[in-house]
């Protein structure tokens, strides 16, 4: 690959800083992303375990919602590096980096040009959930790492090693498992569309690999519950509290097909690329049978995204980005199927200097604008600027691991809970009457209790202290 092909990775990389890292780096985040942030710095400082997570003490102090490998994988980092809120961003964006590096490696193994290999890098971060998803710290962004990695050490086995990269990828799919949960499980159906689409094998042995990735995970899990029994506790308690409520109790959606019309709203950027492409192709050349190789490699992969979308419908409890694992495969099939049109343009920018002088310069550019950009956001807020200057302003009078009392109207501001106890390492328990130290409340009229004194006051809350 020479010089002037990396201009296009400058591209790639100055976009997806572009998209990424000012809203990543930014102050505030989407609930979410900031329960991870504080679960996971919970476990750097000692509270928690990797089977019992902590979050606050009043709200899920054993916290079963989630498997905790990129929990724990987060809170790592936490306490290498210590509690600034620049860690679960540091890590978050890793794992994009990482998410990256395995779609290009998927890219060579399927036998594809590496001066292409930004092709399925744009499709890939054209779907606006991705961007979304890494800058607000999800646990889908783990996930995303260890799916990747085991479909290529799946397409690894395929011509090499068997045995070894079969275990390989049974290891990657347990981690995702650990990561998520069991939304990772479609990634088995790997196996089966390689060979009913792409005829990479036999029929016997794609349903005999799928076996064997199965048993390794189940093999995994019976060897864990035995030398770590609190994991059975933790995994069961996740079945419990997680996937048989979610199944059951929890309706987000109007619709079960809502995930679907999600997969296409986020999917019309590329949907447009392709048909853009694919006919002005068809306009010069009058044909489309130099797409015909092509063919099956990408019905499968679309086939393969599509086993991450499909299955989600079973549950009344959805979100777009529960996705977002599935869109480095989708990516990969709109891109093999782009092979022919790619070529094309990367062959006429590279065979004229004026064009490869302008991707060089747009490139560079680019990554130096984005990369200011990043560093000029990074000291703004990006969302909840009032509850986060209060929650600063506060937390110089509340010693941390203290319990305050709140009215109860604030009971279900789930983001006041996330960000004081990420920030401040306080708790918040409702109480019509406060009988603890601290007091927080958005009414100071109705404090009538003389005990209590007002000590600070900002953007509409107030806090009392007990005297």
């Amino acid at each position: 690959m020479g010089q002037k092909s990396l201009y296009f990775f400058y591209f790639i990389g100055g976009l997806f800083l572009l998209l990424v890292g000012p809203q990543l780096f930014a102050d505030g985040m989407f609930l979410d992303g900031v329960t991870y942030a504080a679960i996971s710095n919970n476990l750097a400082e000692g509270l928690g375990s990797f089977w019992k997570l902590y979050y606050t003490a009043t709200l899920y102090p054993e916290f079963y919602e989630h498997p905790p490998l990129a929990l724990w994988l987060e809170g790592y980092l936490h306490f290498v590096f210590g509690s600034s809120i620049y860690v679960e961003r540091c890590y978050s964006f890793f794992t994009a980096i990482l998410t990256g590096l395995m779609i290009v490696l998927i890219w060579r193994q399927l036998g594809q040009a590496w001066t292409l290999a930004w092709v399925p890098l744009l499709l890939w971060l054209l779907f606006p959930k991705v961007s979304w998803s890494y800058s607000n710290n999800m646990l889908e962004n783990t996930m995303g790492v260890f799916l990747c990695a085991s479909v290529f050490f799946y397409l690894k086995s395929l011509t090499e090693r068997r045995a070894l990269y079969i275990l390989l990828a049974s290891f990657a799919l347990i981690f995702g498992f650990l990561s998520k949960g069991l939304v990772a499980f479609f990634i088995l159906s790997a196996p089966l569309w390689f060979w009913a689409i792409m005829h990479k094998e036999t029929w016997s042995r794609a349903f005999i690999d799928i076996g064997a990735i199965f048993m390794g995970f189940v093999g995994f899990l019976a060897l864990l519950f035995w030398i770590v029994p609190d994991s059975l506790n933790g995994l069961g308690m996740y079945f419990q509290f997680q996937v048989l409520h979610s199944l059951s109790d929890v309706i987000t959606v109007n619709n079960r097909f809502r995930i679907i019309k999600d997969f296409f709203n986020e999917s019309i950027i590329n949907f447009v690329i392709l048909i853009i492409g694919i006919g002005v192709f068809y306009i010069k050349s009058k044909t489309l049978l130099v797409f015909k190789p092509y063919l099956r490699t990408a019905v499968a992969f679309i086939a393969l995204g599509l086993s991450g979308v499909i299955p989600i419908m079973i549950s009344m409890k959805q979100s777009s980005y529960y996705i977002v694992p599935a869109f480095p495969f989708f990516a990969m099939g709109y891109s093999i199927l782009l092979v022919p049109v790619a070529s094309q343009v990367y062959k006429y920018i590279m065979d004229r200097e004026a064009f490869t002088r302008a991707l060089r310069i747009i490139a560079l550019s680019l990554c130096i604008g984005a990369l200011g950009f990043t560093v000029y956001k990074s000291q703004t807020f990006g969302r909840d600027e009032a509850k986060l200057t209060m929650i600063y302003q506060f937390s110089k009078s509340i010693p941390p691991r203290t319990i305050i009392d709140m009215e109860p109207e604030l009971k279900e501001d789930w983001g006041l809970h996330a960000y004081f106890m990420r920030y401040g390492s306080v708790s918040l328990d409702a109480k019509s009457f406060p009988q603890r130290t601290f007091y927080l409340c958005r009414n100071s009229e109705a404090m009538t209790d003389s005990i209590y004194l007002q000590v600070d006051e900002s953007n509409g809350y107030s806090l009392f202290k007990r005297q």
